[in-house]
């Protein structure tokens, strides 16, 4: 055999390998929204909402995450009675997310959303304001999207809380 073809095989192999284990790290990538939370908030300006998500690498290869989309919506009802309302879309598609071997890598995105863009979100909200002098806002966000990673498309559906105590105004 000429040592060319030798190497060439070599290198087709080990160009093979990474590309199985990358997969299998995209295959088997963990995600856990932790909670969502209001940022920002003032009348004058949009609402920045805060996103935290944990990534869990459970392969030996590093994997990128590119793209985290997600609808994200806010009870206003009981648990018993939902009433879930549209706050916004965080869609994280310039913004790669690398999750090194064997970890956890914790991130927190931002989602500004405009007042006319909430629509009945809105009056929920600011209906406190009239009555009680503060926002009224929900314990509960449901989200729904997905979270794309070397050609893998891993769908997204959870309940997680939401949190409006440090609200920075």
């Amino acid at each position: 055999m000429h040592p060319l073809f030798i190497i060439a095989a070599g290198v087709g192999t080990a160009l093979l390998l990474r590309l199985l284990r990358t997969a299998k790290a995209a295959k088997n990538l963990k995600y856990q929204l932790r909670r969502i939370q209001v940022y920002r908030f003032k009348t004058s300006e949009p609402i920045v909402f805060r996103v935290f998500v944990d990534f869990t690498n459970l392969e030996p290869t590093p994997i990128t995450v590119k793209q985290l989309y997600l609808d994200i919506f806010l009870n206003f009802g009981t648990a018993e009675n939902p009433n879930f309302q549209r706050i916004g879309t965080l869609n994280t598609d310039n913004i790669p997310v690398t999750i090194p071997a064997n970890q956890t890598v914790s991130k927190s995105f931002d989602v500004s959303v405009p007042w006319v863009n909430l629509g009945a979100a809105a009056v929920k909200i600011l209906m406190g304001f009239v009555t009680t002098g503060r926002a009224s806002w929900p314990t509960e966000a449901k989200v729904e999207g997905q979270l794309k990673a070397v050609g893998f498309t891993i769908p997204v559906s959870v309940s997680v809380p939401f949190d409006s105590n440090n609200v920075n105004n």
